[in-house]
């Protein structure tokens, strides 16, 4: 069962580079998956441990590659700019719950409404608003479709276990 399906995916190996601001979906086919946003060449994202900030594109393009990491990336219709995004992400210092979730900032930079808890309605309300312009895939799987169900206590849950276990690393 998906919450969202992807009507064109272009299959890629590899990405060598990327112009203008993507929304990056990690781990695509897990529930839930993570997600950051890139925007002149720059990636950002929050995460249990911390967040990514300023990362070059490059970089997480080799990470992803190296790791095989499942990944959609979505090009967007959007005049966001660098600076705006490193403004919304200092407001953060890392996930601690569905409040503060990774989908928290990118939500804010793209002015989606508050109400917006999930990946898949965040893509609905960009597909709405005519802000998807390409999808790109890697390491997917060819029959790959698109973000599978999941809930809000599933999205609680993977935070949890993550700030558990960056907890118990800390204590060693």
């Amino acid at each position: 069962m998906f919450d969202f399906i992807f009507d064109n995916i272009q299959f890629r190996e590899k990405m060598d580079h990327l112009h203008g601001v993507h929304l990056w979906i990690l781990h695509a086919d897990k529930i839930p998956p993570h997600i950051g946003i890139s925007v002149d060449g720059h990636y950002f994202s929050l995460k249990a441990k911390g967040k990514d900030e300023s990362v070059a594109i490059k970089s997480m393009l080799q990470v992803i590659d190296k790791k095989k990491i499942s990944t959609v990336l979505i090009q967007l219709k959007s005049n966001l700019t660098f600076e705006q995004v490193r403004i919304e992400y200092s407001k953060f210092e890392r996930a601690f719950d569905i409040e503060t979730s990774c989908l928290v900032p990118i939500k804010n930079c793209l002015n989606a409404p508050i109400s917006i808890q999930k990946l898949s309605e965040l893509l609905h309300f960009l597909q709405d608003e005519d802000q998807l312009l390409s999808v790109f895939g890697l390491h997917l799987i060819n029959e790959y479709k698109g973000i599978k169900s999941y809930t809000i206590d599933e999205i609680q849950q993977r935070i949890e276990k993550l700030n558990d276990v960056e907890g118990k690393n800390n204590l060693s």
